[in-house]
């Protein structure tokens, strides 16, 4: 017992004694894992801010425009990648890679930062391309230099393949566990990314078709129909004249441009045209020597093919292509520093002022409507050979032409499938094809004042567009299109713009709506309106008239419901006019929706407003729902 008691006694000792180095041994661990926490987030922040600071300031290239991009631009963020990785790889970054979690995320932006070397490298090599093009020129004496496009190509390719990279990184990443700031910042970078590869993808897709569209492999020629949409029609405007541009090796040479009257044969002779095409506009005689009404349909392709049959019928010419310009497109396509001289005109036209010149201006100086289509079609003529004759180094210039196909003053279709394809899918061809989804698309022709001929009065028309949608949580909704037309003609003008009586504006305007959409109204200031129904390209057509005298306006709508859908998607294009409409969009959505698109919202309403120059296109989804446009 003894034994026991002074055993007992000896451990209560020890166990006093060890009390105080147990808890000065918690303190020191205590002390220890403080510092490590100190020395690991000492060591974060070390990498953290400046690495951050390096990558995103290179991410800042990624967003701007190839175009736009300097070399020196190229090379600083190249400069700021280097000394992300430096970091990255320094003894700091060691340390916290040993670090459970953080070492994984250190991991992940090394990797980021690894894959995105080679894009950088990769938009050197392709801003040097564009820099050779901006110094030598893309076309010199009416002659393509193939070597520039091989270059650029070459160029674009090797960026594809590093953007693929890159988003295959980000994707990988992504499916592992991320801290909140790496997810943020993966977040914030892979959008510009997508958009980027999407971009490059598709400007290699573009250069793939060039030199073949331009003869590489063998004479091409083209047929070039110049558009008035002082006097409207579907595909944007009355033809004016028709010639021919052949293409050889990359050589361009413009051939004779003749005044449709002179193309004209009586009787009229129709040429095989697509069976929609003939059902829809051969009451017009679109379909036959009757050129003034070839452009009835707003399918460009269609037109061109019905066209390039006329072209051939008559002249004999059979051609691999059309392009189609209306005077905006003119225009864009004129050099900065050209200019061309016209009769009873002291100044010359620039690009400034072609358009409105042919608009409006030239009605004015040439009383003879012979002589000023004479004068018109020269000018043309003129402006096309200005554009082959200059070096294309002027980005801007570019950018331009590209603002008008967009707009659909510039239009381009080739008849060999697989090149047209790519041109199509980048909205190039005027093609009307299927929707997915809703959409707006509102097209007049001009119909003159009554008596049987047209006039030029839509030059004289300002035109407001509004589509407004209620959607439902189960992706239905009811929406309305409509119309709003001023008429803003001046005194003075003469019977050949003005028409009988004098300054009446009269359009036929059809709205094309979803096949599926449901027709509930068609109105006309308000009050029930007559309507013709017809369908096109899987679209529902509603046609009304639109009257307006000078001064005076009239609004005319479609109201119509849309089936249940996963989400909501609009896409709205516009008629290719003399003057911008105005675009007014409102979307309500139900709560926890989100919406894809230019615009804003606000409490569940999503609005956009501002001219109606290029297509628009824009999505709702639930917040569940996949992203993407």
């Amino acid at each position: 017992m003894a034994n026991s008691a002074s055993a007992s006694i000896e451990l209560s000792s020890i166990e006093e004694r060890a009390r105080p180095v147990r808890r000065a041994g918690l303190r020191i661990l205590a002390a220890l894992l403080l510092s490590l926490a100190a020395l690991v987030a000492g060591t974060a922040a070390y990498l953290a801010w400046p690495v951050a600071s390096d990558l995103y300031a290179a991410r800042d290239l990624l967003d701007s425009n190839a175009f736009e991009v300097e070399a020196s631009e190229v090379a600083e963020a190249r400069q700021h990648l280097e000394r992300a990785r430096s970091r990255l790889e320094s003894l700091p970054a060691r340390i916290l890679g040993r670090v459970p979690v953080l070492g994984s995320q250190v991991g992940v932006v090394r990797s980021i930062v690894d894959a995105t070397i080679p894009v950088i490298d990769s938009q050197m090599t392709l801003t040097e391309a564009l820099d050779d093009a901006k110094d030598n020129g893309i076309l010199a004496d009416g002659t393509i230099d193939f070597s520039i496009t091989q270059k650029l190509e070459s160029s674009l390719r090797s960026t594809v393949l590093a953007l693929r990279h890159l988003e295959s990184e980000i994707d990988h990443a992504e499916q592992g566990f991320l801290m909140p700031p790496v997810a943020a910042g993966l977040d914030d970078t892979a959008e510009p990314i997508r958009s980027l590869r999407a971009a490059a993808e598709n400007g290699l897709e573009v250069l793939g078709i060039v030199p073949p569209a331009l003869g590489s492999n063998g004479s091409r020629t083209y047929l070039v129909l110049l558009m008035n949409n002082a006097e409207l029609r579907g595909a944007g405007g009355i033809l004016a004249a028709a010639g021919s541009l052949r293409v050889s090796d990359g050589q361009l040479e413009l051939g004779r441009f003749y005044n449709i009257d002179d193309l004209m044969t009586e009787p009229y002779v129709t040429v095989p045209a697509p069976r929609e095409f003939v059902r829809r506009f051969g009451r017009y005689k679109a379909d036959s020597t009757l050129w003034a009404n070839t452009t009835f349909s707003p399918d460009f392709p269609d037109v061109a093919l019905v066209a390039s049959r006329l072209y051939e019928r008559v002249t004999g010419v059979k051609t691999d292509g059309v392009i189609g310009v209306d005077p905006r497109g003119m225009a864009r396509l004129m050099p900065t520093s050209a200019s061309v001289k016209v009769p009873n005109r002291p100044e010359p036209l620039t690009s400034d002022t072609f358009a409105r010149f042919v608009y409006s201006e030239s009605y004015k100086l040439y009383r003879d409507q012979d002589y000023r289509k004479e004068v018109v079609i020269a000018a043309g003529e003129e402006v096309f050979q200005s554009t082959l004759d200059k070096n294309w180094d002027e980005y801007v210039e570019l950018e331009e032409i590209g603002d008008a196909i967009a707009g659909g003053h510039l239009r381009i279709v080739l008849f060999r499938e697989e090149e047209n394809s790519v041109l199509a899918e980048r909205g190039a061809t005027g093609e009307l094809a299927p929707l997915e989804g809703d959409g707006l698309f509102v097209v007049s022709q001009n119909f003159g004042g009554g008596d049987g001929r047209g006039n030029k009065m839509d030059y004289w028309a300002e035109r407001r567009i509004t589509h407004r949608c209620d959607i439902e949580a189960d992706g239905s909704a009811a929406c309305v299109s409509e119309l709003n037309v001023r008429n803003i003609a001046p005194e003075g003008l003469i019977r050949y713009v003005a028409g009988r009586p004098y300054g009446l504006l009269r359009n036929f305007v059809e709205f094309f709506v979803p096949g599926t959409a449901k027709i509930s109204a068609v109105r006309a200031d308000g009050d029930q309106a007559p309507f013709w129904k017809d369908e096109q390209a899987g679209r529902t057509v509603i046609g009304t008239y639109v009257k307006a005298e000078p001064g005076q306006q009239m609004t005319v709508s479609v109201e119509y419901e849309l089936e249940r859908a996963s989400d909501y998607r609009l896409l709205a294009v516009p008629q290719p006019l003399a003057r911008d409409a105005f675009l007014s969009i409102e979307l309500r959505v139900p709560r926890g929706w989100n919406i894809q698109g230019p615009g804003s919202t606000t409490s569940g309403l999503y609005t956009f407003e501002g001219p109606f120059r290029t297509p628009i296109r824009i999505r709702a989804f639930e917040d569940s729902a996949k992203s993407q446009l």
